[in-house]
């Protein structure tokens, strides 16, 4: 899966007009990522709380 997402990344970065195309999905990809960071923040801070 790992290998497959570099292949899917080294092509995006020889074909720098596509990155452009889906600059939406990018965007989106940008939003779930700090999306989720902050969800997995949330959790720490919920954690924390149940051990005290």
């Amino acid at each position: 899966m790992l290998f497959k997402n570099i292949a899917v990344l080294q092509l995006y970065l020889s074909w720098p007009v596509h990155i452009f195309k889906d600059l939406k999905w990018s965007i989106i990809y940008k939003w779930v990522v700090d999306f989720t960071q902050k969800l997995n923040f949330l959790t720490m801070i919920t954690l924390n709380q149940l051990n005290l």
